[in-house]
């Protein structure tokens, strides 16, 4: 350790922290604008070859359906908040890529893989 103290953010600072600065903006020209995009290493501006390789790809229908999960799975993706369902279906949409990557791909390949639940949760039989 260097021995020198990390100075704790003003009460300035923290009471700005996630604010825009609506009138510094508000002064920005269009070449200001520009310049910081240049500066910036993350920025992506793509050109007319990239445009030609792009593809629209519009997202597939989705299906109604009843689907039984533990609990505590359910529990899980619900306490990540809003969208909880469409992130259980990427993940089953990665499952679902993964194994059609597999040169065994099929879906008797995929029903073999599955254990049981018990093999998993160790909590007791299944009923039906």
């Amino acid at each position: 350790m260097s021995g020198k103290r990390t100075p704790r953010p003003s009460a300035a600072s923290k009471a700005t922290k996630g604010k825009t600065a609506w009138k510094r903006l508000a002064r920005m020209t269009d070449g200001d604008i520009e310049a910081g995009v240049a500066k910036d290493g993350d920025t992506f501006v793509p050109d007319a070859a990239w445009w030609r390789r792009a593809e629209v790809v519009f997202p597939g229908t989705k299906q109604l359906v009843s689907l039984r999960l533990d609990s505590d799975v359910l529990k899980w993706f619900r306490r990540l908040g809003r969208g909880y369902q469409t992130r259980i279906n990427a993940v089953l949409r990665s499952y679902v890529a993964a194994q059609r990557a597999r040169p065994e791909s099929g879906a008797s390949q995929a029903r073999t893989m599955m254990a049981p639940p018990t093999a998993i949760s160790g909590r007791g039989t299944r009923t039906r």
